[in-house]
């Protein structure tokens, strides 16, 4: 098949703004690119000329689109790809998979289909409306243009759970709803390995230090539990705006030294060897779409505590593999923390269990259910 994966936001803003990008190829649409050239078939991918990386080094083709009115259109947020419509309409493609409903490119993408037919697949990780100021807008979306969208397209692949149930909500006829496939992360380089020193150990977050990933609450949790455990170091592994107010904030409980602010660039093979060395990995966002952290932890084969907030949560209701708290409930995270602190033996078995459910993240086990879905008729 030939086929083109039209994912125009290659990485998530930090502090408000795109970050420097010096490479792609580690970039979740690239990987999935070339599992799937991997496995025979042409693929193109289609981006924003906003997210050009300073080495070409993705290892499968990629076009770079220019960006149609940025400021009416954010680059960072919904980017419309100039000539889009057009490069689909000749490039002769069997299938076009697109990143979600609401997607300036996802229009450009329907009306390449009226031109020349061709497989149109929705890949859906939104599961809510944007907000704060958004939300009016999307929801006018969802009644309008979205349901051009259900009609053309041929099928919605969610992410997870809570995707799948917000395009039902939103009129999507059930018989072009596919099966959850969430994205996948490198199975090469995210797996289990040597089991970590018992005592005194570390915890480890790994996100951007912004607001909406709750890592005050972490902190919070972090200096009721650590009194009782002596030596253990809880070490937050990302940067951002608000890493001076958090330090602050450690400082104030008492916690210097052992909450680590280890803001340098690392690239995926140094982070999986932080998972591996974590006795558990925590995520404390208030509200979150399908993160890497908690599928790389269980890759890794470490047990996760994620708050209620992050769409992965209602995965992990069952307790296998980690364990789900409230949304910003200090008292609650500080519990979860201290129970699995208490009982190595408890721990240890959810490290088992992560083990086995992260092979179902692991890119190329993602990408061989993706493209059959890609390649089914009807």
């Amino acid at each position: 098949m030939k086929i083109a994966l039209v994912n125009p936001i290659t990485r998530s803003q930090v502090g408000g703004k795109i970050p420097r990008i010096i490479s792609n190829r580690e970039a979740m649409i690239v990987q999935t690119a070339r599992a799937i050239a991997d496995l025979g078939h042409e693929v193109i991918v289609y981006a924003s000329a906003t997210y050009r990386p300073e080495q070409s080094d993705e290892g499968v083709s990629i076009s770079y689109l220019p960006d149609f009115l940025p400021r009416i259109f954010p680059p960072a947020k919904i980017p419309w790809l100039q000539g889009l419509a057009s490069e689909l309409v000749h490039g002769g493609f069997d299938v076009v998979l697109a990143s979600e409903t609401l997607q300036p490119a996802t229009l450009a993408c329907v009306r390449a289909k009226s031109r020349r037919p061709f497989r149109l697949v929705i890949w859906q990780e939104m599961g809510h409306y944007q907000k704060p100021f958004l939300t009016l807008a999307a929801r006018l979306y969802y009644r309008t243009l979205a349901r051009w969208v259900f009609a053309r397209a041929d099928l919605f692949i969610p992410r997870c759970l809570r995707a799948a149930i917000f395009l039902l909500c939103n009129g999507l006829q059930p018989a072009k709803l596919g099966p959850i496939i969430p994205h996948g992360v490198a199975g090469e380089i995210f797996h289990p390995g040597p089991r970590p020193p018992q005592n005194p150990g570390y915890l480890l977050c790994v996100g951007n230090l912004m607001e909406r990933k709750g890592v005050d609450v972490l902190i919070r949790a972090f200096a009721q539990v650590a009194p009782n455990f002596p030596g253990l170091r809880l070490i937050l592994k990302g940067a951002g705006p608000l890493e001076p107010a958090w330090r602050s904030l450690a400082s104030r409980r008492g916690m210097n030294g052992r909450v680590v602010f280890d803001t340098q660039r690392s690239n995926h093979r140094e982070i999986a060897e932080l998972y591996r060395g974590a006795l558990f990995a925590v995520l404390p966002s208030p509200t979150d779409l399908l993160p890497f952290a908690p599928l790389e932890a269980m890759a890794c084969g470490r047990p996760v505590i994620i708050s209620d907030g992050i769409y992965f949560c209602d995965e992990l209701s069952d307790g296998v593999g980690g364990l789900v708290f409230p949304r910003g409930n200090v008292d609650a995270l500080a519990a979860a923390m201290r129970s699995l602190l208490e009982s190595p033996a408890r721990r240890e078995s959810l490290a088992r269990q992560a083990a086995e459910r992260g092979q179902i993240f692991h890119n190329r086990r993602v990408v061989a259910a993706l493209v059959q879905e890609l390649g089914r008729e009807g």
